[in-house]
């Protein structure tokens, strides 16, 4: 079976606090939101969407990111730059996360 597709749609991405990643995706970073309910917030980058899903039932209450898992190991954003006061505000330095 051959796939056919002409580009993304959407990334999803399970997060533990819904809060916290809004507020680092909007406030932070400067995405524009598109939509959200208490459970999804969407933004988009450069176009694609990104959906931040919160952890639901089956996820172990003490689960947190690990490259090593099967699954999702990163997602690369190209040239993001967050303005230098959002950057300055967070904590940011360029080109690290958080200190």
């Amino acid at each position: 079976m051959k796939l056919s597709a002409n580009g993304w749609s959407h990334v999803g991405l399970r997060v533990t606090d819904l809060a916290r990643a809004r507020r680092f995706y909007i406030d932070t970073l400067g995405c524009p939101l598109v939509r959200e309910t208490e459970t999804v917030v969407f933004v988009t980058v450069a176009g694609m969407l990104i959906a931040l899903l919160v952890a639901d039932a089956h996820t172990p209450g003490e689960d947190h990111f690990d490259p090593f898992r099967v699954g999702l190991d990163h997602l690369a954003l190209a040239r993001l730059r967050p303005q230098p006061a959002r950057r300055d505000a967070a904590g940011l330095r360029r080109g690290r996360g958080p200190q």
